[in-house]
């Protein structure tokens, strides 16, 4: 049924002649196939795709979190019921580390509107974490936490352990690879299958597909054909394609959201698309990877080789700008004027640069020269960011595993768009210069607030307030809705990403949000002198830690004539100690029962 609309007097007569006349057939939406396959043959595949869909770009084939995802396409608009076909790689083809995949759920993502990460826009419900979280997993144990269960604590001559005398299982083996950190990966179309099953289940849903053999080229596989339904009670048309040759296999799964013409206008041709799935000679796949070897190995070191796969993958339609110190990323589209906003990836790249020399680079100086060349990628909207698999209810992420800034252009609001970048850009920047260390989550996501504020006046980036947030924490300050800090400063990640509960506990992460961006805004700019060293005192102690840890960890590999560990595997138990002694070093002496009265008597929105 149609939207009510105000009609102006004049069109009163053509809409009664309207509706005289027999109401029109449902127009066919339909679908057909591009007349040339689209070739990977870095990868190794190729499929027809559907005509007038928009390509993803590729993501890196050593991404951990790619979950064997090696591209896709995505229909534009409404009308196209959320359509999506993803196209994935298993097998010996692909490089080891690149089939890493997060077991927390045990479960791929599913195609749809599920996700995970990146940080709420206002007034939209938020993901279960940022985009700067660790990999998945149990929480790190507190540094002076409990003993094990059913064991006493370590007392000399004891040793501790486990009931019946035992003794205690060793510790946890430190992480020492990607891999470490995020699991096996499936080996097979029908294993990743099972992943997603199961986690379906787990989260409510459920998942029907049924196989079919089938021939692809010279090539055995199967077609698949069911249903996904997730967590809320939505439903998906699924339909798949798997081919293997050896131990190498590619499959395509196409979704839509389920609608009565789906068999209509879809069906047919996504099971003709699925049907011209082909695997690439061998040949042709090895060239390709010789040259992009060539290429990766003429970048000059690890980060720029990463940059350079990046813009490798990059689909037609896109294109990339080299700065200093980074890589943007960026559909066309967002140049023409007709759809985009010409300039802006000129003021991202000056920005960029800016806000590194003049704001975090001062505010947070590195132990070492920052060398990397970070990678930031710019969707045209969100309908092509979220089909890149960014988190549902998220403007923006930024992903250390991925080692890359990924946001979308808001083209009536580019100041907008400006602020999730500058929010983004700063995690990206902590990553590079100390490490994947994790403050708590008041100072990390309050900062990122903090940034996002800032804008460029008499040639010099000021602190602006951040109007996102000013409401939330103005309401929550005025009906004594705030957390207490005491508690707020403690907070975890689960607690401070917390909804549907009492806000006073933290309950409502928008306002634990709120709330980050005020403590951050009033410690940044408060005149009081007993408060101005806590931010500095708290993020040295925290980078001191990494700092040692990576001089020691160097020493040690040294000596064991090996490379180092890089910093991104900073033990767990390592940073949750270290995240006790930056508080006990930034409060120290601070009565944090007045400095909550200061801070709520600033008015700090």
């Amino acid at each position: 049924m149609r939207a009510p609309r105000l009609l102006l007097p004049g069109a009163a007569a053509v809409l009664l002649a309207a509706a005289l006349q027999p109401p029109p057939p449902v127009p066919a939406l339909g679908a057909s196939l591009r007349e040339k396959p689209s070739v990977d043959d870095a990868v190794g595949y190729s499929i027809r795709p559907i005509s007038g869909w928009e390509a993803s770009p590729r993501k890196n084939p050593d991404d951990p979190t790619a979950r064997c995802l090696v591209g896709g396409w995505y229909a534009k608009g409404k009308e196209t019921n959320e359509a999506e076909v993803s196209v994935f790689a298993f097998g010996k083809f692909f490089p080891e580390e690149s089939r890493a995949v997060p077991t927390e759920s045990g479960a791929p993502p599913a195609p749809g509107p599920e996700g995970g990460g990146g940080d709420p826009p206002p007034g939209e419900d938020p993901p279960p974490g940022p985009p700067s979280d660790p990999p998945p997993g149990k929480e790190p144990p507190p540094a002076d936490g409990p003993p094990p269960e059913g064991g006493k604590p370590d007392e000399p001559g004891t040793g501790g352990g486990e009931p019946g005398g035992k003794p205690k299982p060793p510790a946890p083996k430190a992480p020492t690879s990607l891999k470490d950190l995020f699991g096996e990966a499936p080996k097979s179309f029908e294993e990743w299958l099972q992943g997603w099953r199961d986690g379906a289940s787990k989260r409510g849903g459920s998942l029907d597909l049924s196989p079919s053999k089938a021939k692809f080229g010279e090539d055995e596989g199967f077609l698949y054909e069911g249903t996904y339904r997730d967590f809320s009670g939505r439903t998906y048309q699924l339909m798949a394609a798997s081919v293997r040759r050896g131990e190498f296999e590619v499959a395509a799964v196409y979704s839509i959201r389920d609608h009565k013409y789906f068999a209509r206008d879809f069906k047919g041709t996504f099971r003709d698309s699925l049907k011209s799935l082909r695997i690439l000679a061998q040949r042709q796949m090895e060239k390709a990877r010789a040259d992009l070897a060539k290429k990766l190995a003429e970048a000059g070191g690890d980060e720029a080789a990463w940059a350079a796969r990046v813009i490798d993958g990059l689909p037609p339609g896109w294109t990339y700008r080299k700065t200093a110190n980074y890589v943007i990323v960026h559909d066309k589209s967002i140049e023409n004027s007709a759809v985009g906003v010409p300039g802006l990836i000129e003021k991202i790249a000056v920005r960029l640069e800016a806000l590194r020399k003049e704001v975090y680079e001062p505010l947070f100086p590195p132990d070492r020269p920052v060398t990397a060349l970070s990678v930031v990628k710019v969707t045209q909207d969100p309908a092509q960011y979220f089909a890149y698999g960014a988190p549902q209810g998220s403007a923006g992420y930024w992903s250390w595993p991925s080692r890359e800034l990924v946001f979308f252009c808001m083209r009536e609001k580019v100041d907008l768009t400006l602020d999730v970048l500058n929010h983004e850009a700063f995690h990206q920047y902590i990553f590079y210069s100390v490490g994947q260390v994790s403050p708590h989550s008041w100072f990390n996501e309050g900062h990122g607030d903090y940034f996002a504020g800032f804008d460029r006046k008499d040639g010099k980036y000021r602190p602006a307030k951040f109007e996102w947030r000013r409401k939330k924490i103005e309401e929550a300050i005025k009906g004594r809705r705030h957390v207490p800090l005491d508690k707020f400063l403690r907070f975890s990640q689960a607690e401070y990403y917390q909804r549907g509960g009492d806000p006073s506990k933290g309950g409502d992460v928008l306002q634990n949000y709120a709330q980050g961006w005020s403590l951050i805004w009033f410690l940044r700019t408060t005149k009081e002198p007993k408060y101005q060293g806590i931010l500095d005192r708290y993020f040295n102690t925290l980078k001191a830690a990494v700092t040692g840890w990576r001089t020691a960890e160097e020493e040690a590999a040294r000596k064991e004539n090996r490379k180092p560990l890089p910093s991104f595997l900073f033990p767990p138990e390592l940073n949750a100690r270290a995240m006790e002694e930056a508080l006990k070093a930034g409060f120290d002496g601070i009565d944090l029962a007045e400095l909550e009265k200061d801070w709520i008597e600033s008015k700090p929105w």
